[in-house]
């Protein structure tokens, strides 16, 4: 459907609504906000090969797919009648019938708090501990307490059990939480204020859970206690060898830090009564006092028991009891186990505890009633006492008879009864009744509020279980004063319920996130599931919990568990099954079945297909496939495959297949709406809605692609895109969706470090000492030598932000305009070059005019791995029509599609542009009205590249005279040609004449200056674009104002309060040339690894080791770092704020998701705090108002402002506030006024192949991986992909050579030699050999050529004389 601006009206649902002509009903109805169910459908895709039939809606009495049909004027549609959602519930029904899995995981359905089990889990398994607690104190904010006294409700459910033993969650939980406290506990703020106020009665778990859940939704809040202390139960009613004191001290301190008012030593209903609450402006009350009352000992005698709570009560408040050398205690829950342990713990020497029923039925905790035992506690079960008597002695005489289950009640219960006959004696010092706790109705008498207030038969209060609400509007009640006696983890869920509803009822608001009570389940007894779901596990045994034994642990109080080590918690983490689905945050089906009230008696109930784990980011699970082809609908590699077999309605042999054309950019695993394909690495199951998204921009390359950073607890999970978000619209590739985990790697550098020399080992200060030290010796340096003996290489890879400081450092500061930025390895060409010929050294035009253009040449750049998003746009374009010509060395993807594919020889660039504006000229296919209003120098060029036919170059180039002929009247024949160009343009002795070569050709045929008609450097880093447009260069200031013109240092100077040097500082280059001759000594590097990334890096090691002072600034330790004598480490893209440009000029917005590690610092921070040190004030809020003096200083950019850059960016030149940007430059007038077409001499690459060096190499990058590779090294899934370099080698020079393929090789250059295994590939041109530079242990560089770019000064790293022999025959 081609949607046109052509407005039309129809009805939905009775509903006019406006739409554009040519939009299915279902675009039509999803503008208006009108929901119609979907499932296989794709915007923009072919349609699916099975249909969900969803989206069924009735037009004119017939029904029709709402995707599928075009919205027309006048149209009636119905989207909801009895008939239309009961054909949707058959439809999904028959979904359903295909589907086998979990939903959640059972121990999170099983646990009372709702706790996200399986994620927390899994992030201790990660080593991310305050993840995990965050993520467990989102529903429980006692930790410390439950992970100590919790019954384990989830434990009992845990499917690990089926192989061996269940995870240990409690204690994992108890880990988490005593771990995190240890180093300082969380830093939790409250929520904003809401102006409202509430009152707690009760400080046990119930209510200091309420208050701590209050807090945090911004409420004000009172506790009033009737103890002294807070605590309740945990204080008072638990002994410390199984929760200390001190261990609930700090529990209710951590949530009283929130800001909760207390005030203890107040008692209901004799210092204050509901009315008295309402009356002192409370807007709502929870009642959380607890059970006080134990159940009486109805029989004779009665009285001279020990009541068993209070005797706890008495021993958490260290009074002295004595209870003799015998005790029998009654009961046989948890008071009463407790009770009995602690007897022991007291002297007793024979304690017995009596019950009625069996051991399997006493409610206290069976691993308490263990240990009880194994610490001399004997259990008398089936008995009962009948009564007590106190003798004469001072002792007790208990008579008890043996019981039996009498007659069943009118509801058949069976209740123990005395044996007929049966009469036990027991005599001993003290008897102790622990027979459970029950309500009291005195309540009623406190007030006129309380006397309205409704109870249970149990006198309990009567609260709705969901909302806690009690009968009276305001007024609240939980734990076990609502419920009757329940567990510490049950009353803290009671608070949270309450909590919410509370919140609900001040504001007007629901919180949090609603979940459907819908749930698929591979069984949910023991029995049901199917075993085939753990074949291939082996048995692993849980951790033992270290604890005290029974002979030491009776002398005392102190705790008996010990708690679990580090490793032992990652390992006993690790043994986690992962039941629940972590494809649940996307899973739409579950959604889908909910709405339309739908159960899961349908769904398969046996694993019918094993899981695919084989590919390193996807796992993909066959029998969770509901047959909608989403998956293959959005591979654009044809590297996904659905096949099933379909029988009268029946589904068989299963199977999705990824193969080897796969690039992993994950589109499919985002699209698909089930847990079919998942991430391997999510780890935390999420529902939809419940992770934080952020939007920022990906930091992989130069395209800019938009990313949403979705994180929970302060951990990214997973990136995804939005598709209306330019310049991707939702496209990622395998970096930018899975290769953000680096930045929790454990090699992050998280403190600052100095030595005074490079023989001493670094040492660890603080952040003052550190800019102290560099500060000083900075300043010595520049009064010994002068600033120029300093210079600033900034990053590319930085943010705009950044690059302003550093160059501002520089001259501000230092008084240097030694600047440079890492731009100067690889787009300094394309600076010089456009601006030259253009006026400006940026792309023309936008990554979206690739889809308008006609032609498209892509020069010098394997953009399918450079810039895979590119190279999908590429591709669609092909697709669509466009006429693609490829010119590269290397087999590189596109030219599988390309019309044609000029093969050159390395460093024949400007030979052969030069050949293409012959043919353009000799025959006539130039643009000659607008080369005559628009350019000048044509003639000279016209009569300079008569001398380079086709016919003659391709001896040079190696290119078909014929063959250039053809692509060249492709490029001319059209209005809407547009060239891109990578690094094989600019890394070369001619790069920057290379770049006014593919100007030369754009100007001749007039192709610039329009929509899909321009020059679009692909820039390698993702703000290569921007470092140079802050000036990070030593020739010009911010937006290229020449540093020479007087009247911009005036206004810098002016802007900055101080002097500022003039005329052109040092190059990179220049920098290190200077360096080896004695006049260079000290350099601050920010980002940057030029003993990795730049050319010829022994002649760079040599620079800097001659260096008095190296300041290295980075996220993890690098090749450079190793001649640093100061390290300070930045935070990385994801942990703070600032902008970024891309390659089309797109200015965007990246934001903080998460903080840094340890001490890192944001990299502006760090360069003000250098520059105060030096006595210069460079002080900023945030990046917010850096931008400001950017936009202040920048005529090109005075109208970028954060508030301007939601949504998509601003594209620079925005001269004003107003100015909506600029897409396209030169549409009427070049920068410099008109284009200059320049006159050009093949030079050729500086090294040639020879009998002793016969090959060249040619660098550039591999798909996974970035730059040095720091941080896709470091990435789990990029890492598996491609785990190590190799060497690309043509067949034919592989027999030449005597090189096996996959055999470890020397590929040596007159500067030095590598080891690398080869790989036999056609991708290589004959002749020459490929290799990448991300990784450490194969440090390309030290083989590239000294040559350089003789106006850039841009390393020559695309050719150079190697030669390449097997290792095991290594000549030296």
């Amino acid at each position: 459907m081609n949607v046109t601006d052509k407005v039309i009206n129809l009805l939905i649902d009775g509903r006019e609504v406006t739409a554009r002509q040519g939009m299915s009903v279902l675009e039509a109805a999803r503008d208006a906000g009108i929901e119609i169910p979907h499932l296989c459908h794709l915007p923009g895709k072919d349609d699916s090969k099975r249909p969900c039939l969803l989206c069924l809606v009735e037009i004119d009495g017939e029904y029709v797919r709402a995707c599928r049909t075009e919205a027309t004027d006048g149209m009636v549609v119905v989207t909801k009648d009895p008939k239309i959602l009961e054909q949707r519930r058959r439809n999904l029904e028959k979904l359903i019938s295909h589907h086998y899995g979990d939903c959640k995981a059972p121990c999170n359905l099983t646990c009372p708090g709702g706790i996200n089990v399986q994620g927390y889990i899994n992030l201790i398994a990660r080593g991310e501990y305050e993840a995990a607690l965050r993520l467990i104190k989102e529903k429980n904010p006692l930790p410390l307490s439950v992970g100590r006294v919790c019954p384990r409700f989830c434990e009992t459910r845990c499917r690990r059990v089926l192989l061996d033993e269940p995870i240990s969650i409690n204690h994992l939980k108890r880990f988490v939480a005593d771990y995190v406290q240890a180093k300082g506990g969380l830093k939790e703020r409250p929520g904003e204020s809401t102006g409202k106020r509430a009152a707690i009665i009760g400080g046990g778990p119930a209510g200091l859970s309420c208050a701590y859940f209050l807090r945090k939704l911004g409420h004000d809040v009172t506790i009033f206690e009737a103890e002294k202390e807070l605590g309740g139960l945990l204080r008072y009613g638990i002994p410390n060898y199984k929760l200390p004191t001190k261990v609930v001290e700090q529990e209710v301190q951590n949530i009283l830090d929130l800001g909760v008012h207390v005030k203890v030593g107040r008692r209901w209903g004799d210092d204050f009564t509901l009315s008295d609450l309402k009356d002192q402006g409370f807007d709502s009350i929870f009642i959380a006092v607890g059970l006080s009352k134990q159940r009486s000992l109805s029989i004779k005698g009665g009285e001279f028991a020990v009541d068993g709570l209070e005797l706890l009560k008495k021993i958490n408040l260290g009074r002295q009891i004595s209870l003799g050398s015998k005790v029998l205690v009654i009961g046989g829950g948890d008071v009463a186990v407790d009770a009995a342990r602690s007897a022991r713990r007291l002297g007793v020497r024979d304690v017995t505890v009596v019950y009625e029923r069996s051991r399997v039925e006493m409610p206290a905790q069976q691993r308490d009633v263990e240990e009880a035992e194994k610490e001399g506690v004997q259990l008398f079960l089936m008995a009962t006492p009948l009564s007590i008597e106190r003798m004469d002695n001072g002792k007790v005489k208990v008579i008890m008879a043996r019981t039996v289950l009498g007659e069943p009640d009118e509801r058949g219960r069976r209740f123990p009864v005395p044996m007929p006959g049966s009469r036990l004696v027991w005599e001993g010092d003290a008897v102790i009744s622990a027979l459970g706790q029950e309500g009291d109705d005195t309540i009623s008498t406190f007030g006129d509020l309380e006397a309205k207030l409704k109870l249970s038969p149990k006198k309990t209060i009567k609260s709705n279980p969901s909302t806690m609400a009690t009968n009276i509007p305001g007024i609240f009640a939980g734990g076990d004063c609502a419920s009757g006696p329940r567990t510490v983890i049950q009353a803290v869920a009671a608070g949270r319920r309450a909590a919410e509803a509370m919140h609900e009822y001040m504001v007007g608001e629901k919180t949090g996130i609603s979940e459907p009570r819908f749930n698929f389940t591979k069984g949910k007894r023991f029995e049901d599931v199917d075993m085939h779901n753990y074949d291939g596990f082996t048995v692993s045994l849980a951790q033992s919990m270290p604890e005290r034994p029974p002979e030491r642990r009776i002398c005392d109080f102190f705790e008996v568990e010990l708690g679990l080590t580090e490793e032992m918690a990652r390992r006993e983490a690790a043994r986690c099954l992962q039941c629940g689905c972590l494809g649940l945050s996307k899973c739409t089906f579950r959604t889908l079945c909910a709405d339309h009230d739908l159960g899961v008696k349908k769904a398969l109930k046996r694993l019918h297909y094993p899981l695919d784990k084989t590919h390193p980011a996807i796992l993909i699970d066959p029998n969770k496939c509901v047959l909608c082809h989403r998956c293959e609908q959005t591979c654009e590699s044809d590297a996904l495959r659905l096949d099933y077999i379909e029988e009268d309605g029946c589904v068989r042999d299963k199977s999705i297949v990824i193969n080897s054309n796969c690039v992993s950019c994950g589109a499919c695993v985002d699209t698909c709406p089930t847990g079919a394909l998942t991430k391997k690495d999510l780890g935390v199951p999420l529902l939809p809605g419940e992770a934080d998204v952020t939007k920022s921009v990906c930091t992989y390359c130069g395209t800019g692609c938009k990313i949403e950073i979705h994180s929970k607890c302060g951990v990214i999970v997973e990136i995804k895109s939005d598709p209306r978000d330019a310049p991707n619209y939702g496209d990622l590739c395998v970096k930018g969706r899975f290769g953000f985990d680096f930045y929790r790697h454990p090699d992050r550098l998280t403190r600052p470090m100095i030595r005074e020399s490079r023989e001493d080992k670094f040492r660890k200060v603080s952040w003052e000492e550190a800019i102290d030290f560099a500060a000083k010796r900075l300043m010595e340096i520049r009064q010994k030598y002068g600033p120029n003996a300093i210079g600033v290489v900034s990053s590319s890879r930085c943010e705009n932000e950044v690059n302003y400081l550093a160059q501002k450092f520089a001259r501000a500061v230092i008084g240097t305009n030694n600047i440079d930025n890492c731009a100067r390895v690889c787009h300094a060409p394309s600076v010089t070059g456009l601006r030259i010929a253009l006026g400006s050294g940026a792309a023309t035009n936008s990554l979206r005019d690739i889809m308008e253009a006609e032609v498209l040449i892509v020069c010098g750049s394997n953009t399918s791995e450079a810039h895979p998003v590119v190279g999908m746009m590429i591709r669609r374009a092909v697709a669509n029509g466009t006429r693609l010509i490829v010119i590269d060395p290397r087999r590189t993807d596109l030219v599988s599609i390309a019309d044609y594919w000029l093969r050159l020889r390395p460093g024949t660039n400007v030979s052969l542009f030069n050949s293409m504006l012959h043919v353009i000229f000799d025959e006539h296919l130039e643009d000659s009205e607008f080369i005559a209003e628009r350019t000048e120098g044509f003639e000279k060029v016209r009569q300079h590249v008569k001398m380079f036919p086709p016919e003659m170059t391709d001896a040079i180039t190696g290119v078909s005279a014929e063959l250039l002929r053809e692509a060249t009247r492709c490029y001319a024949g059209t209005r809407k040609g547009m060239i891109l160009y990578g690094l094989g343009v600019t890394e070369h002795r001619d790069g920057t004449n290379s770049v006014m070569g593919l100007a030369n050709l754009a100007l001749a045929t007039g192709n610039v200056g329009r929509p899909g008609a321009g020059i679009l450097p692909l820039r390698g880093q993702n703000n290569v674009q921007g470092a140079c447009d802050m000036g990070a260069l030593p020739m010009v200031y911010p937006g290229y104002q020449d540093v020479d013109d007087v009247q911009t240092r005036e206004k810098f100077a002016k802007e900055w309060g101080t002097s500022v040097p003039e005329g052109p500082g040092l190059t990179e280059h220049e920098m290190y040339q200077a360096a080896r001759e004695g006049m260079f000594k000290a350099l601050y590097c920010i980002g940057d690894d030029p003993m990795h990334t730049q050319a010829n890096i022994s002649a760079v090691r040599t620079a800097l080791a001659s260096m008095e002072l190296v300041i290295v600034q980075d996220i993890f330790p690098t090749e450079t770092m190793k001649m640093a004598h100061v390290v300070f480490p930045a935070a990385c893209f994801y942990e703070k704020d600032g902008t970024f440009t891309n390659a089309e000029r797109r200015i965007q917005r990246i934001r903080k998701a998460v903080e840094p590690p340890g001490e890192a610092l944001p990299d502006w921070k760090i360069v003000c705090l250098l520059a105060q040190k030096m006595g210069y004030s460079m002080s900023y809020t945030d990046p917010a108002e850096i931008m400001e003096e950017i936009a202040k200083v920048t005529p090109v950019m005075a109208g970028v402002h954060y508030w301007r850059l939601e949504g998509d960016g601003l594209v620079w030149p925005c001269p004003h506030d107003t100015h909506p940007g600029t897409p396209l430059l030169h549409s009427n007038a070049f920068t410099r006024g008109k284009g200059l077409f320049s006159v050009l001499f093949h030079s050729g690459s500086m090294e040639q192949p020879d009998s002793e060096y016969p090959l060249v190499l040619i660098t550039g990058r591999r798909l996974p991986h970035y730059n040095n590779g720091s941080m896709t090294r470091r990435s789990r899934v990029l890492n598996t992909i491609s785990p190590e370099e190799y060497v690309e080698i043509h067949p034919e020079d592989a027999r030449r050579f005597g090189i096996m393929d996959g055999a470890m090789t020397w590929v040596e250059s007159r500067r030095g030699k590598v080891a690398v295994r080869a790989r036999l590939t056609a991708k290589s041109r004959p002749g020459t050999v490929f290799m990448a530079f991300h990784f450490q242990d194969v440090l390309t560089n030290l083989l590239t050529s000294p040559a350089y770019d003789e106006i850039s000064l841009t390393p020559e790293y695309k050719a150079c004389a190697v030669k390449i022999y097997m290792a095991e025959t290594d000549k030296t």
